[in-house]
């Protein structure tokens, strides 16, 4: 037999209350609000959606409050809303991650790398950043508009041209150092929490540009992938959609 909405509700409803329960360990009588508003805290993809599930618990209590006609509530929710509860619930469950997306060979730098080299290779594979790394540990980030500060310091010498020639990528950590352009993670961020990465940077004077994946997103481990807000947000955007 076919489920009414109301019972495909709330088998999400109950999949997301359960998870919520259980990631806080709390007891019954703690209401499914009070749930929502103690995981926000932590977890960004139930604050992503902290509104709609507190819609949700609203939509739950009509339903099962609600009188029964043969045995089904007579509050029967619009199919756009089960889709809705049912997608969260899945993300819940098993969000995507990047590990399953955005893992890759990540071109990088070392501070003696001669810039010309490292401008030259970044317009050759049209990437607009890379990371900086020193025996093993993350430095920072590298792209054009440090580049282009650095060259346009030059020009106020006699030969700006022969300078640049000259100049390699530890003239200017400094610089790259400033813009803090950028968030190491770890591989098994879920793409709810990587877009507000970037969201949350929007505010700052230079923004994220790219997430740099590690094991356990810390310095001192190899970059194993690389999500940047050029290129890649738009596609965890997408699949966010679905």
């Amino acid at each position: 037999m076919e489920m009414s909405n109301a019972d495909r509700f709330l088998e999400a409803f109950n999949a997301i209350e359960n998870f919520l329960r259980r990631n806080l360990e709390a007891r019954n009588f703690v209401s499914y609000f009070n749930l929502i508003d103690d995981m926000s805290e932590t977890n960004l993809i139930i604050r992503q959606y902290r509104d709609q599930l507190r819609l949700f618990g609203n939509l739950r209590n009509a339903i099962i409050h609600s009188e029964r006609k043969q045995g089904k509530p007579v509050a029967d929710p619009r199919e756009d809303v089960v889709l809705e509860i049912e997608k969260i619930s899945a993300i819940l469950m098993n969000p995507p991650l990047v590990s399953q997306h955005f893992l890759t060979t990540v071109y990088s730098v070392s501070p003696e790398e001669r810039l010309v080299t490292v401008l030259q290779t970044l317009v050759e594979k049209d990437f607009c950043q890379a990371p900086i790394i020193q025996d093993g540990f993350i430095l920072g980030l590298i792209n054009f508009e440090a580049i282009a500060r650095w060259m346009a310091e030059l020009t106020k010498t006699s030969e700006p041209l022969k300078l640049f020639k000259d100049s390699y990528v530890k003239d200017i950590i400094t610089k790259t150092l400033k813009l803090k352009n950028y968030r190491i993670i770890k591989k098994d961020t879920d793409f709810v929490t990587a877009r507000e990465y970037f969201v949350e940077s929007l505010g700052n004077p230079h923004p994220a540009e790219a997430l740099l994946i590690t094991e356990n997103g810390r310095r001192d481990e190899p970059v194993i992938g690389i999500i940047t807000i050029s290129e890649d947000l738009e596609k965890i955007i997408e699949v966010l959609r679905r």
